[in-house]
């Protein structure tokens, strides 16, 4: 009699070990199907990049997992730099390289991106100021290039600038970089979203930072 109640308790604790297995495999598989993201993330990586190019930047920063803005929407004071900052904005482009690979909960597309890059444009000026400053000397008369010190005026400087900022825009193509990064995303709260990273940064930037 002893022998058959250890034989039926061996029994159901070899039942119950199977249940508690089969539990556990259950468990986990909802569990993996609760938490399996949705979605694709390369529309993320699409959505943020062609909300950038239209000047939609709140849509763009809500691709984002890191940061609220980016303080593209400020545009800057002077004429100058405006004109550099819109030349800039022209000139963004680009285009996903392969696919997207997924990892759970993490995900890396790889982004090919184009930009003016300000670095060149700042360096070609330079290159013309003085044939632009000769011309401007010789139009002129000399109480509107000099000052009492025999200056040049800074009125006369910042048309120099100007003129060969705007020489140099013409062809802005001329002076256009392309650069590849990875972009990572992460699943949070539903859905794919981007994280920003210094190559990124930098090209939106035109190449500054």
């Amino acid at each position: 009699m002893e022998g058959r109640v250890k034989k039926f308790w061996i029994a159901i604790t070899v039942l119950l070990i199977a249940a508690v297995v089969l539990l556990c495999i259950f468990a986990a598989w909802r569990g993996s199907l609760y938490i399996k993201p949705s979605g694709n993330p390369q529309y993320t990586v699409s959505n943020f990049f062609d909300a950038l190019l239209d000047g939609k930047y709140q849509q763009a920063y809500d691709c984002l997992s890191d940061y609220t803005t980016l303080g593209l929407e400020n545009e800057p004071e002077s004429e100058e730099a405006k004109l550099v900052y819109q030349a800039l904005k022209d000139s963004y482009s680009y285009e996903l390289v392969g696919r997207c690979e997924e990892n759970q909960m993490e995900a890396v597309q790889r982004v090919s991106f184009t930009y003016l890059n300000v670095k060149r444009v700042e360096s070609e000026i330079s290159k013309r100021v003085n044939t632009v400053l000769a011309l401007l000397v010789a139009e002129k008369p000399r109480n509107e290039v000099y000052d009492a010190n025999g200056q040049y005026l800074p009125e006369l400087t910042d048309e120099v600038y100007l003129l060969a900022l705007q020489q140099v825009l013409e062809n802005p193509g001329f002076y256009y970089s392309t650069v590849e990064f990875d972009v990572e995303l992460s699943y949070m709260d539903g859905q794919w979203l981007m994280k920003t990273n210094p190559s990124l940064f930098n090209a939106l930037m035109g190449g500054e930072s």
